[in-house]
């Protein structure tokens, strides 16, 4: 569901922020926007709203935008007719004196006070009666965005987090669309929403009904494709936190592989932990299920250097995964015999 368009978006102002440390000599408003993929005369409003916030911020240590009549040739250049109201501004530069830092407010930088508020506003959205969280997002908001009201990213859409949690509070069985993760094909399912968890994977919904061998599963919100509430609601069952700790259970495995290649594991594991390391790493993973899979994914992406020492019945997972891609792919054996 798309924000209303008088609505006035945080998460622009610091994607404005950072392209601008980028460009210390400036940049004219309507490249900014187009670098951006949106409306000038909107950016140049949550532009100017973030001004007024930057004047209750440390002093000395917050970074403003400085609205322009044009874009000087000097980055250095401040004439007294360089500087305009933000409505008739045709440039802006981010102006920082004092911390020598472009980009900081306080300490942080603007990207990660940002990254603050969007996680905190993700959790209030999975948390819809956390009144403390409410709070503190509103003290940070009018600390430094006053006049900013929504969330706004476009590396990371939302798609149904809102849909979703009403269809938790409500007890209330959706319909969707899903493209799936571990197995090919795109599938239509009626599912019971029992909880909406925020992951560094994204947002997660575990939802029944439950299965017949007692578990429940997990759904990846950025791979729901169509999602339709429905009027039949649903009885959650009495067990229903259980069954949500035992879906996310993890499973601590260990793994070496090269320092370089290190990063792969962030998607994948819930948690990472450096045993050792050297010129390569000894890491301990705590891995949800589908745990073969994921762990298989992390050595194939961690290359040929990478091995598991424990569990043992994980040790050739990476082997499995492997021919069951070619498979899919029709590029094993089998496949290159039939044709």
């Amino acid at each position: 569901m798309a924000p209303p368009r008088y609505v006035q978006r945080l998460g622009m102002v610091f994607e404005a922020l950072a392209m601008l440390d980028l460009h210390p000599g400036g940049l004219e408003l309507v490249e900014l926007a187009e670098l951006l993929d949106v409306d000038a005369e909107q950016l140049r409003a949550d532009l100017i709203a973030y001004n007024s916030g930057t004047e209750l911020g440390p002093l000395g240590l917050t970074a403003w935008v400085e609205f322009l009549s044009r874009r000087p040739a000097d980055p250095a250049e401040d004439d007294d007719d360089l500087f305009v109201p933000g409505e008739q501004a045709v440039a802006v530069r981010l102006h920082n004196p004092g911390s020598g830092v472009p980009g900081q407010a306080g300490g942080l930088t603007v990207s990660e006070v940002g990254q603050v508020l969007i996680a905190a506003e993700d959790l209030a959205r999975t948390e819809p009666e956390n009144l403390a969280l409410a709070e503190v997002i509103a003290q940070l908001r009018s600390r430094w965005l006053p006049g900013v009201t929504e969330v706004w990213r476009p590396s990371l859409g939302r798609r149904y987090e809102a849909e979703l949690t009403d269809a938790v509070e409500q007890r209330r069985k959706v319909v969707i669309e899903y493209d799936r993760t571990w197995r090919p094909g795109i599938i239509t399912r009626t599912i019971e929403p029992y909880a909406l968890v925020r992951t560094q994977r994204g947002f997660e919904v575990d939802a029944g009904p439950i299965q017949p061998d007692g578990s429940i599963r997990t759904y990846l919100v950025k791979q729901i494709r169509s999602l339709q509430p429905t009027a039949e609601t649903f009885d959650r069952p009495s067990q229903t936190d259980e069954l949500i700790a035992a879906n996310r259970r993890a499973t601590d495995v260990s793994v070496v592989m090269p320092r370089e290649r290190q990063w792969v594991t962030e998607y994948l594991a819930e948690h990472v932990t450096v045993i050792d390391s050297d010129t390569d790493v000894q890491l301990q993973m705590s891995v949800v299920e589908p745990l073969a899979d994921r762990v298989g994914l992390v050595l194939l992406q961690a290359g040929p250097g990478a091995f598991v020492t424990e569990p043992a019945d994980l040790i050739d997972c990476d082997d499995s995964l492997a021919r069951q891609l070619l498979a899919h792919h029709g590029l094993d054996d089998d496949s290159a015999d039939e044709s």
